[in-house]
C-alpha cells in the first residue's frame, strides 16, 4: 500500500498533517492523476483516479457531474475476494 502525507490548512490557515492510505489495486490497474477538485468539490490530497484496463471514464474529476455520494462502484479484489476501491462512476476518482 502507498501511504501519502499531505498538509492541509484548517480554518485559521494553520496546517495539520494527515495521511491517506490508498487501497490495494486490482490486477492490471494503476493510479492516475490526483485532482484538486471533483464535481466542484474539494478532493483530499492523495486521492487519485483509478485506471482500469478496458474501462474508460466519460469525464475527468474536474469536469465530473456526479455529486451523488451513492452513485459509485466498487472495484478490485483483496486476498479474500472483496472489492477494495470505491470509485466514481463517471470519472474513476477513488472515493473509498
Amino acid at each position: 500500500m502507498t501511504m501519502l502525507m499531505a498538509t492541509t490548512p484548517v480554518a485559521d490557515d494553520t496546517p495539520y498533517p494527515h495521511s491517506y492510505e490508498r487501497p490495494p489495486l486490482p490486477e492490471g490497474a494503476s493510479w492516475g492523476h490526483a485532482p484538486a477538485h471533483h464535481a466542484g468539490g474539494y478532493v483530499h490530497p492523495g486521492r487519485a483516479v483509478l485506471i482500469l484496463p478496458g474501462r474508460p471514464w466519460p469525464d475527468s474529476p474536474e469536469r465530473c457531474t456526479n455529486d451523488d455520494p451513492l452513485a459509485n462502484e466498487w472495484y478490485g479484489s483483496h486476498t479474500e475476494g472483496e472489492a477494495t476501491i470505491l470509485a466514481c462512476r463517471r470519472c474513476g476518482l477513488d472515493v473509498t
